[in-house]
């Protein structure tokens, strides 16, 4: 019984790609591969009850203190229970030779976006709402953006 244990140790120790084969490619083969350079993303999210924030640490003219500007009850996704889909949002860098740019392929996006409460205060937990915000049946077709350096 210990030889078989110690067989199975063995045997769950030598890992699987010592047992897998390379096998060399001709040029022809190799000649109908095609590369790409950049990256591109697919993703699900979902975001319920959260809040956005951004304060202002001088205030403005006439308002010299502390201020807020809170997005609350914040909720990211889909109708119902479902999640926001964000399909192919591509990212490639390239130049001219003298001019560099970054290439946003922004992509096809579905779902909604839902502010319970948009609220101006002294933090982010006070302040009166002024309304709620709803971005409904979001379908965003794809476009492309091109950042330049200046």
């Amino acid at each position: 019984m210990k030889k078989l244990a110690i067989i199975a140790m063995v045997l769950m120790v030598i890992p699987v790609s010592a047992l897998a084969r390379m096998d060399s490619m001709s040029e022809d083969s190799m000649g109908v591969i095609h590369g790409q350079v950049g990256i591109t993303i697919d993703f699900e999210t979902r975001l319920t009850s959260s809040y956005l924030a951004i304060t202002d640490s001088n205030g403005g003219t006439g308002y010299a203190s502390t201020g807020t500007l809170t997005l609350d009850g914040l909720s990211v996704g889909g109708a119902g229970a479902s999640n926001m889909v964000v399909t192919g949002l591509k990212l490639d860098v390239g130049t001219t030779g003298t001019k560099s740019a970054l290439i946003i392929g922004l992509p096809v996006i579905t779902g909604q976006v839902q502010v319970d409460a948009v609220r101006i205060g002294t933090n982010e937990q006070l302040g009166n709402s002024l309304g709620a915000i709803t971005w409904g049946n979001i379908n965003y077709a794809a476009t492309t953006c091109t950042v330049y350096p200046h």
